[in-house]
C-alpha cells in the first residue's frame, strides 16, 4: 500500500513515519511534500498513491487545492490542527479528519477505516464489472488459472454429479458457479435453460426431436449420448425461444 505525505513541518513528517512503520499493515510512503505546488507536480508526474495523509495548511495554501485542481479522487486522512475545516474537507475523498498531535492509535483506527471503505468498494465495481460483463464472458478455471471465455465460444454448459461444466467447442471447462446463477448473467435471447441439468446456446443445437407425451429432444453440437429433454411443460415456450412458427416433424 503507498502513501503520500502532505505536511510542512519536518518534525511532524518524522513523527508520522514513526507511528506509520509501528502500523500492523503494510505500508511504503512514497514522499513527502511540504507545498501545494510540489504536491500537484509530484502527482503528475508519478504514480497515484493508494491513500494521502494530509495537513490542511501548507506553505503555499490549503492541501485541499491539490485535490481540485487536478480534480483527483483519491481517498484522504487529513491530520490538522484545525478543526473549523472539517466541513471542507468532505469536498475530497476524506476518510477521516485527526486533530493533532497524531496518536498512533487513532491513525489505526483511520486505517481500518479505510481497509473497510477501500473492500466494500472493489466488492461493488467488481460486482458491476461483472455483471456489464455477463452477456460477454464468464470466469473459467483452467489448471490453477482463471481465464474469461467469451460467451459466444459456449456451446452449452451442464451439471454432472453436482459440478458444473463449460462445453465449448473444443474443450470442458469446470465452472464454480450455480446454473441458476450462470442463467441469470447469460443473455437470454442466446442461453435458453432446457431443464434442471442443462443451460444450451442457441448455436449449438443441430436438430430437435418430437418425443413421446409431447417431450422434444434437442441434439446438441459438440454431441452428448442422450439429446436434451424439454419437457412437455416447456416445450410451447421452447419453440418460441427458437422463434419457430410450427412444431417439428419426428424424426
Amino acid at each position: 500500500m503507498t502513501i503520500l505525505i502532505l505536511e510542512d513541518e519536518t518534525k511532524i513528517v518524522d513523527e508520522l513515519n514513526q507511528i506509520l512503520n509501528s502500523l500492523p499493515v503494510s505500508l511504503e510512503v512514497m514522499t513527502s511534500l511540504s507545498s501545494v505546488e510540489a504536491a500537484i507536480h509530484w502527482l503528475t508526474h508519478n504514480e497515484i498513491p493508494d491513500l494521502v495523509l494530509a495537513d490542511i495548511l501548507l506553505i503555499d495554501g490549503l492541501s485541499f487545492e491539490v485535490f481540485e485542481r487536478l480534480n483527483l479522487d483519491i481517498p484522504v486522512i487529513y491530520c490538522t490542527a484545525y478543526a473549523e475545516y472539517a466541513l471542507d474537507s468532505f469536498a475530497s475523498n476524506v476518510i477521516d479528519y485527526i486533530i493533532k498531535p497524531v496518536k498512533a492509535e487513532k491513525l489505526n483506527e483511520s486505517f481500518q477505516k479505510f481497509f473497510r471503505i477501500n473492500s466494500l468498494y472493489n466488492q461493488y465495481h467488481l460486482e458491476e464489472n461483472l455483471k456489464n460483463a455477463s452477456t460477454k464472458s464468464l470466469p473459467i478455471y483452467q489448471g490453477n488459472k482463471i481465464k474469461l471465455l467469451q460467451s459466444s465460444k459456449i456451446c452449452y454448459i451442464y451439471r454432472q454429479r453436482d459440478l458444473i461444466y463449460v462445453q465449448a467447442k473444443d474443450m470442458k471447462y469446470l465452472l464454480n458457479r450455480t446454473l441458476d446463477k450462470i442463467e441469470q448473467e447469460l443473455d437470454s435471447t442466446e442461453f435458453y435453460r432446457a431443464n434442471r441439468r442443462f443451460l444450451i446456446n442457441r448455436k449449438s443445437i443441430v436438430h430437435i426431436e418430437l418425443l413421446q407425451a409431447r417431450k422434444l429432444g434437442v441434439n446438441l453440437d459438440p454431441p452428448i449420448q442422450e439429446p436434451v429433454i424439454i419437457s412437455k411443460a416447456k416445450a410451447s415456450d421452447f419453440l418460441r425461444w427458437m422463434e419457430l412458427e410450427k412444431p417439428i416433424s419426428p424424426c
